[in-house]
């Protein structure tokens, strides 16, 4: 049976224990990967699965923070922007897996705000590139 945390209920004060703490915890953590190190990977194998959006949105914030643009979206606006298009493409209305797009590309000084993205299959979205939405649905008519 697993005992509950000392730190329960007390969140700001177990984050300035860490802070304080940092090398300390740092330095545990490396021995117990290196102690049992296919232990650590399945540690970090099941924290990737329980949480599938979060490096997904990691890499499009860092990218879009490189291109030095403003805003930022969090896994429950993305799901909600999904729910809004019915989990289909905003261009071809495919199903499937689905893919953050910029309506105004980050390229050409769009936002990373959850007002400018739209869900796009992998094709689609690729297809598009840097062009705006418009750009895109205007050639597509073609």
């Amino acid at each position: 049976m697993k005992t509950p945390s000392k730190n329960t209920g007390r969140p700001e004060r177990h984050a300035r224990y860490r802070e304080r703490h940092r090398t300390e915890i740092a330095a545990r953590m490396r021995e117990r990967r290196a102690k049992d190190p296919e232990a650590a990977k399945a540690y970090w194998r099941q924290w990737y699965e329980s949480h599938p959006g979060y490096f997904r949105l990691r890499n499009i914030a860092r990218r879009a923070r490189l291109a030095s643009a403003y805003g930022s979206f969090t896994e429950a606006e993305w799901q909600l922007k999904l729910a809004e298009h019915g989990h289909h493409c905003f261009y071809c209305g495919a199903s499937g897996p689905l893919q953050a797009d910029h309506m105004v590309p980050i390229s050409r000084g769009g936002s990373n705000e959850i007002s400018n993205i739209v869900p796009a299959c992998k094709s689609c979205n690729a297809r598009k590139g840097t062009k705006t939405t418009e750009e895109f649905l205007q050639r597509r008519a073609c």
